[in-house]
Order: structure tokens, then sequence, then C-alpha cells
């Protein structure tokens, strides 16, 4: 079961049909373009984004950490994780992610 953050981060080309890209996503069905940002299950890592057609496999679907954004298009994720960290260091001063998404 895929675990999603309350107050997902979204990118602008996301938006126009959000609700329904995260319906396919939950369905296991393809969200074409879409690419999903998640906490590290590295620990030497923040963020991690990927497609979100990969979650269409089992074993990558139950391991999946935490989404907290989303977005179109590989250029939108990587410019969504920048602000991501630009903003937890704005408010918390420091780059512990999860620490201020719990806070958020």
């Amino acid at each position: 079961m895929l675990n999603w953050y309350s107050k997902l981060f979204v990118g602008e080309g996301a938006r126009k049909n959000l609700s329904r890209t995260i319906l396919k996503i939950k369905a296991g069905r393809l969200a074409a373009g879409i690419y999903v940002i998640t906490l590290s299950a590295n620990p030497d890592n923040l963020l991690e984004f990927f497609r979100a057609d990969l979650l269409k496999q089992k074993a990558f679907r139950l391991n999946c950490p935490p989404i907290i954004g989303i977005a179109k298009g590989k250029d939108e994720a990587m410019d969504l994780v920048a602000q991501i960290l630009q903003e937890t260091y704005a408010c918390a001063g420091t780059f512990c992610v999860e620490e201020y998404l719990k806070n958020r």
C-alpha cells in the first residue's frame, strides 16, 4: 500500500489532472509522464524521484517510501525536489526533510 503525504507537493504540470492521476497511481494503472518524489530509503540521500509507472510492479509498490510530491516530467520533478529542499532549509535551517515535513 502506498503512503501519501497529506500536504503533497505538486508541480504545475501535474496540477491539471491531479486527482485523476493519483487515482491511476493508486489503482496501479499507467500514469504516463508522471514522476513521484519520495523520502529516500537510503540514509545517504534526502529525496528520490522516479517514474510513477514503476509503481505497477508489486515489489516496488510494497517497498515504496512515503510519496511527498508529484510532477509531470523529469525536469519538473528535479525543480520540485529543489523547491522542497529550499523550503526545508529556509524554514528549518537544516536539510532534514523528514523532520520538516512532520512539523509542516
